[in-house]
Order: C-alpha cells, then sequence, then structure tokens
C-alpha cells in the first residue's frame, strides 16, 4: 500500500475529508459509496461497486452472451473493466476506462458506435473493431457501469442481445 504522506484530523462528528487531489484521481464524486473495511489492524477505504458485487451472476450472463454471439463482451463499472469474455481477457481485464467512455456511460444512452466513432475503452486502445455496442446499466435511478460489446460482425444485428441482458442485470444490481 502506498502513503501519500497526508495526514487529516477527524472532526467531532468522526469524519474526515479525502483531499481534493485523492478524489479527483481515483473518480470520487460527491454521492459515491465507500466500502469501509478493517483487516490487521488498518481502516481501508475503497470505491463501492455494484458491478463487483454482482461478479459472480454477471460473469455467467457475460460468458453466455460471448458464447452465443463470439464478440468481446466487457462488464465494467465507473471506473474500470470488471470482467471481459473473449480472446482480450488477459488484456483488457482490470484496466481502468478512459474519461470520455465513462462520459458516454453517465450519458445513460444506448450506443452502436461503427469505425471512426469508435470511444476508447481504455488507454491505449487499438480500436480494432468495426463496431462497439455499449449499454449503460441503470440501477435506482444512478448509472453503475455498462455492458460492452465489440465485435467485426454487423453490431445492429447483436445489440438486442445486449440490451436483454442489461435488462437482466438491473434487478441483480438493486438486491
Amino acid at each position: 500500500m502506498q502513503t501519500t504522506g497526508i495526514v487529516r484530523r477527524i472532526d467531532e462528528l468522526g469524519r474526515i475529508v479525502i483531499p481534493k487531489e485523492i478524489r479527483r484521481t481515483m473518480r470520487l464524486f460527491e454521492g459515491d459509496e465507500m466500502e469501509i473495511c478493517v483487516a490487521d489492524g488498518m481502516l481501508t477505504l475503497k470505491k463501492f461497486s455494484e458491478i463487483e458485487n454482482m461478479r459472480r451472476v454477471a460473469g455467467d450472463i457475460v460468458m453466455t452472451l460471448r458464447d452465443f454471439t463470439s464478440a468481446e463482451v466487457m462488464l465494467v463499472d465507473l471506473s474500470n473493466i470488471v470482467l471481459c469474455e473473449g480472446g482480450l481477457k488477459k488484456r483488457v481485464q482490470g484496466k481502468e476506462i478512459t474519461n470520455e467512455f465513462e462520459d458516454v456511460l453517465r450519458g445513460r444512452k444506448f450506443k452502436l458506435l461503427t469505425g471512426s466513432e469508435r470511444v476508447p475503452l481504455y488507454e491505449g486502445d487499438p480500436i480494432e473493431f468495426k463496431s462497439q455496442i455499449i449499454s449503460p446499466i441503470v440501477a435506482q435511478g444512478d448509472v453503475v457501469g455498462g455492458l460492452v460489446m465489440l465485435t467485426n460482425n454487423n453490431g445492429q444485428e447483436l445489440s438486442g442481445f445486449v440490451n436483454l441482458a442489461v435488462q437482466i442485470l438491473v434487478p441483480i444490481c438493486t438486491k
């Protein structure tokens, strides 16, 4: 664990202010939920991810979607690529998404992008697929992540599968 050298005092209500620079780098915004963990005498704050919370069930859905369509299928939260099924798995799983891609998710609209319209998913994304299908996952009014499909086939034909998978995932997020 890396130390920042920043020291903060706990106020009378038990609050600690997270410095602005750390909030910016970790993409922490007002209203974000934080998970508090205690282990070996250490207190750890971690940005809570609904997507990580439903990883097991979501993993089955992502794998089935991959098997059925042969496309690269990814599940992302608002920070990272959480799950990936396909040939890119080892290369992209766990990578931080770009701000541009996060903005697309926060826009709450389904997108089918082709060719030069593609949005880089992570820093250095070679954009080697013809179609990119992006469907934000909105649970209880908040965008919690998204389902992404990359394919060289007709993306329009596959977009219905992405929408169906998201409809299955949303109720799981709200449990």
